[in-house]
């Protein structure tokens, strides 16, 4: 009875605004919860608190009621006009809660201790501006409609917290690439996770590529992929003049040309770069789609930076396609990225192990790094504040509701939200305008039946829609879960910039007519039933389930006229001058109804069209999608297609077959080939199936069944060769390339005429493809292949591919017959008809052979690494992906036998395998490891340095399988690693061992590597070591032969092999105690490999030379070579190597 306002003292400070509150008039404390024995004195208590609340928020005199065990206030009309009064000047949370505290409800208060009432006070105070302010209204307020809340979320805290904090360890680090992956059940809230964390960044400075794969358009590879870059363009265009200028000129300066590949793919991107058309690219097959695939990659480093990563949203990531998959894992493995973080989600129930993005996705976690965080349903407690909000009522208000729904719907959010949708529909959840508030049955709640599947409730309460609703929704389930308004003014043939007022076009549905203003006030009011989002004129179904339970509700007979209709309306909108957007948007339709077309001319017309888009994807080098539309347009032929529509038939199947081969699905590839070799006519309609088996039967590994292949095609090109070429075959066609060199002054074939004939074009790219095989194959055919392109090119005029034949001929010159100055010629001829023709496509393999197997031989080894390095871009960029690894794999081992740092060496050896392995070039790759093992161990990283075993890869399972394999060049290259690293590290005997089997390989091969002399040189080196440790003559001997070459060589390229060549004789005068002589060359070397940077050679030099002159009893000389040797070592970052020498050196 003490508690009323007149006992409550307010004392405002007058100066600063603070107040002091103090209660008088208390003789006994009741507010606490332990007090069981006083039930009636609190609830005493709690009532004069809830007289005190009303009179404090009202100004007016509560409720009088004087019998407090029957529910307080009298329900009489004047306690009801004072209730509406009241609620009119008080928040609906407040007043709920001040007559919880003064009026009972079947026969008990609502509030058993003040505890409760605080927890709801603090609910209102945590959120005033809802609870209080009520500047959002309480849902229903004004219309008695339920509205779901979207700006907040429940029970997700940690995964937030994960999220934010990898996009600012991103931020922090200055760049890289990092990926979270969101799995769950469909409906738990993986995508409005993703959406609030998208809001929580926005204001941040960073680029969204927000990307949703829809299970109804898997068959239309990269679609969503492309949709999300379009818009990403968008956004850029949308920025300020000088962002938009800064952007523009740093994509130019990244994506140079290769623009052109993404502006014929992504609309709008000719807005950033400047340019209204492009050129089609010149290159074709798996090499066009690898340099799509680069672009992409180039134009994400342009974009993002550390100071603006590029977020990338990627949404039921179980329905990407594979080409999609494949470029996002090249976009986020991309070791030069700048700033990317991927987001992706995925339905766990929908991906086993099995499934393609888990394959993907484990690939992708060895390369960068991953996050894993799983969305479970929510629980009870997180259900209860969604519905108290959603209801704007107090948590312990909305208890009973909650209990109920979260029975029915286990916590599946999208449930939840949809069932208490329903229950207003049914009305059994509703507001009432008399109590102000949200009330509900929940007798006939907790009896209503349970619906398991989610798309079956959609499915009832669109049938409860409107009829016109109902048509707008099927509308747009046929369309995809986006569809932008232009779709919609195609499909009601109405133009997009005319006024709803002159829209008279109209959609047919069961003889009923739709139009433009029609379809759109009817997708609005589904979007205010929460079935569809529009955002930035796009319709979106608000879940997948929605979708499929409108697209549920087509009978399955009638879905392909659906599609049918709005196809040909599609079409209609614009028939005279269709743009490939809306032919690719018909087909698309009409593709999907085609089963539904009975009219043999209306099937094939729908055919031309596929084979016309189909085309166009192949210039694209979309293969995926090019595969889709020319399948589509082989299931409308029939078996006489081939008789009355042969042409299409060939437009259909030759370059769906490429299409296959490039998608890597060989099965359906041989399927087509076999058609198209039994059905053509002639062999000119056949030749381009026939090079797309070869290309296949090579990346098969196939190599022998290519080369015969392809040496029948030549034969029916006109360009026939011996069945079993001996080399006296080899002599005689080397003899006739010679003297017709010889009628042609260099300047005379950098001016030939362009080759003309088709066949012999043909022949020159056939045989360009057979080289790589032969080469690999150790076949005979690759001489008589370089031998018939340059008598082609100088018979029929030059084509890029003679580049390539200009210097496989030099290759050719060094490595079988001995000719470095003829193949150096050669090699500086291709070269210059290379900047002739502007053949960018062969840079990388021209590059290949110019600068690793001619150059070398003539001009300092150092000259090759700039060229090496430049061609691994041009090479991506042209798509040649291949070659352009094995310029990287190249590049890294000319710069460890150049000398160049090893811990950069063995970075760049490590990042390119990355590339690498990506790429999934696996023979590119092997070859590199036992050259990053050699660092490693030189560099001290290993556990026994003379073996190749430790990070980079295991010796004994390394050369075990190259030699199960048969592959003699992985063999060579370990033979040799393995020789060096033992001889490095004083065991000779092993050196020499490994050097005699790698000698024997390098014996039968005639090739023309440098690596061929760096193995010359160790297997002299070891001989010599051998011979003076033995005393046996056979290891003087041998030794001979090894340092005639290093003589020769020298005379040809001093800077790479005179400082060899003086070791080795320096070593020999050792050995023979010739010491002035030996001390001479010890000199000699030393100088040399100093003055042309071969470090590591240098102190090698070093070393020996200290060894040889503490033979000579020479301490002060041998001192001063070992402690050189010692810190040369060092400089070259050979630390384990320098330990080495210093504990065992003899001072």
């Amino acid at each position: 009875n003490n508690i009323i306002p007149d006992n409550i003292i307010v004392k405002v400070n007058e100066k600063n605004g603070d107040f002091s509150i103090k209660f008088i008039g208390f003789s006994l404390a009741s507010f606490s919860e332990e007090r069981h024995n006083a039930p009636d004195q609190i609830e005493n208590d709690l009532l004069a608190l809830g007289k005190v609340f009303f009179e404090l928020f009202s100004g007016i005199n509560p409720p009088k009621g004087d019998d407090q065990t029957t529910g307080g206030p009298k329900n009489n009309p004047s306690d009801q006009n004072l209730r509406s009064t009241f609620r009119s000047m008080v928040p609906p949370c407040l007043s709920s809660l001040v007559y919880n505290l003064i009026q009972k409800r079947g026969g008990r208060f609502h509030y058993h201790s003040v505890k409760e009432v605080d927890q709801d006070l603090y609910v209102i105070l945590t959120d005033p501006t809802y609870f209080m302010l009520n500047t959002n209204k309480s849902p229903g307020e004004s219309d008695g409609q339920l509205r779901l809340l979207t700006n907040k979320l429940y029970g997700r805290s940690h995964h937030m917290a994960k999220l934010t904090n990898a996009y600012d360890k991103l931020s922090k680090r200055g760049g890289g690439s990092e990926m979270i992956i969101i799995s769950g059940s469909s409906g738990a809230g993986k995508s409005a996770l993703l959406q609030h964390f998208k809001a929580s960044v926005v204001g941040r400075e960073c680029y969204f590529l927000c990307c949703r794969f829809q299970q109804l358009q898997q068959t239309e590879p990269l679609s969503a992929i492309i949709s999300a870059f379009s818009c990403l363009c968008n956004d850029i265009i949308s920025k300020d003049a000088e962002t938009l200028h800064l952007t523009r000129k740093a994509v130019k300066e990244v994506l140079g040309t290769e623009g052109e590949v993404l502006a014929n793919l992504i609309p709008n991107f000719h807005k950033i770069v400047g340019v209204s058309t492009v050129a089609n690219s010149r290159v074709g097959g798996m090499n066009a789609q690898n340099r799509l695939i680069f672009a992409f990659k180039l134009f994400v480093r342009a974009i993002s930076k550390p100071t603006q990563p590029l977020l990338l949203f990627l949404d039921d990531m179980q329905w990407a396609d594979s080409m999609s998959l494949e470029l996002i894992t090249s976009l986020i493995t991309d070791n030069e990225n700048n700033s990317l973080l991927l987001i992706g989600t995925h339905m766990d129930n929908e991906v086993s192990e099995a499934h393609p993005l888990s394959n993907y996705l484990r690939g992708i976690e060895t390369k960068c790094p991953c996050i894993k965080l799983r969305v479970d349903y929510l629980d009870r407690k997180h259900i209860n504040e969604l519905i108290s909000d959603t209801l704007g009522m107090l948590l312990l208000q909305t208890e009973s509701l909650t209990n109920a729904v979260y029975r029915k719907t286990s916590g599946n959010v999208m449930f939840v939200l949809q069932f208490l949708r329903s229950l207003v529909d049914e009305g059994l959840l509703y507001f009432s305008f008399d109590c102000n508030t949200w009330q509900w049955d929940l007798t006939s709640i907790v009896s209503k039946s349970i619906v398991d599947d989610a798309i079956d409730l959609m499915s009832r309460k669109i049938s409860n829609l409107p009829n016109d609703a109902q048509v707008a929704l099927k509308f747009l389930a046929c369309l995809g879960s986006l569809s932008e308004e232009l779709k919609l003014c195609l499909i009601t043939q109405k133009s997009y910039n005319c006024s709803h007022k002159e829209d008279t076009a109209f959609f047919r549905c069961h003889n009923n007519c739709y139009s433009y203003k029609h379809l759109i006030e009817w997708l609005d009011f589904a979007v205010s039933e929460g079935l569809v989002n529009y955002v930035a004129s796009n319709y979106e179904f608000s879940h997948d389930q929605i979708l499929l339970a409108a697209i549920s509700l087509i009978p399955k007979n009638e879905r392909g006229a659906w599609h049918l209709q709005i196809g040909n309306q599609i079409l209609a909108s614009n028939k005279e001058t269709a743009s490939d957007k809306v032919q690719f948007m018909a087909v698309s339709q009409l593709n999907r109804g085609a089963a539904s077309i009975t009219n043999r001319l209306q099937r094939i017309e729908l055919a031309w069209l596929n084979a016309s888009l189909g085309g166009k994807c192949v210039s694209s080098a979309v293969y995926p999608l090019a595969a889709s539309y020319f399948e589509s347009g082989v299931s409308l032929l029939d078996d006489t297609c081939w008789e009355d529509h042969y042409d299409l038939c060939l437009k259909l199947y030759v370059p769906s077959a490429e299409a296959h081969y490039c998608n890597g699905d060989f099965e359906k590839m041989e399927r087509i080939l076999n058609v198209i070799f039994q059905r053509a006519r002639c062999f000119a309609d056949k030749h381009n199936a026939y090079f797309t088996l070869v290309n296949a039967r090579v990346a098969q590994g196939k190599l022998h069944e290519a080369i015969r292949v392809g040496l029948f095609v030549l034969s029916e090109l006109g360009e026939s060769f011996p069945s079993s070429p001996d080399e006296s075959d080899i002599a005689a066609d080397y003899s006739k390339t010679k003297n017709l060199l010889k009628t042609k002054t260099d300047t005379e074939i950098l001016a030939l005429h362009p080759m003309k004939d088709e066949n012999k074009i043909a022949a020159m790219q056939l045989m360009s493809s057979l080289i790589l095989c032969t080469g690999l194959a150790k076949n005979k055919f690759l001489s008589l292949l370089a031998f018939r392109m340059v008598q082609l090119s100088l018979c029929h005029g030059i084509c890029n591919n003679s580049t390539i034949g200009f210097s496989i001929f030099g290759v050719l010159l060094s490595g079988s017959f001995n000719d470095i100055k003829g193949a150096y010629h050669f090699g500086q001829l291709s070269l210059q008809l290379l900047k002739r023709l502007q053949a960018n496509e062969c840079v990388a393999r021209l590059h290949t052979l110019v600068f690793t197997c001619i150059n070398v031989w003539v001009e300092p080894h150092r000259r090759s690494l700039e060229p090496l390095k430049q061609s691994i871009q041009i090479g991506m960029r042209s798509g040649d992906i291949q070659y352009a690894l094995i310029c990287a794999q190249q590049y890294c081992i000319h710069s460890y036998q150049c000398g160049e740092e090893l811990s950069a060496v063995e970075k760049n050896m490590r990042e390119y395998g990355i590339q690498i392995k990506v790429y999934k070039q696996e023979v590119v790759w092997e070859k590199t490891l036992p050259f990053r093992q050699v660092a490693l161990n030189l560099m001290g990283k290993s556990v026994n340095p003379m073996e190749l075993t430790g990070e980079a890869m295991n010796q004994d399972l390394f050369l075990g399988n190259a030699l199960e394999k048969k592959n003699t060049t992985l063999v060579f290259v370990i033979y040799h690693n393995c020789s060096w690293i033992a001889y490095f590290f004083g065991n000779y005997e092993l050196s020499s061992h490994m050097a005699q089997k790698g000698q024997e390989i390098v014996e039968k091969s005639c090739s023309s590597s440098f690596l061929v002399a760096n193995h010359a040189f160790v297997d002299g080196l070891s001989m010599l070591a051998l011979a003076r440790k033995t005393g046996e003559d056979k290891w003087k001997q041998s030794s001979k032969r090894p340092i005639e070459k290093m003589k020769k060589w020298a005379m040809y390229a001093p800077s790479n092999f005179e400082h060899k060549f003086h070791l080795l004789e320096a070593e020999s005068a050792f050995l023979m105690g010739e010491n002035i002589i030996a001390s001479r060359n010890y000199d000699a070397a030393i100088r040399k490999a100093g003055e042309h940077g071969f470090i590591q050679e240098q102190a090698l030099a070093h070393e020996r030379a200290g060894i040889f002159y503490w033979a000579q009893c020479n301490a002060t000389l041998a001192s001063h070579h070992y402690g050189q040797a010692h810190d040369l070592y060092l400089k070259w970052g050979a630390k384990g190597k320098a330990d080495h020498l210093r504990i065992h050196c003899p001072l």
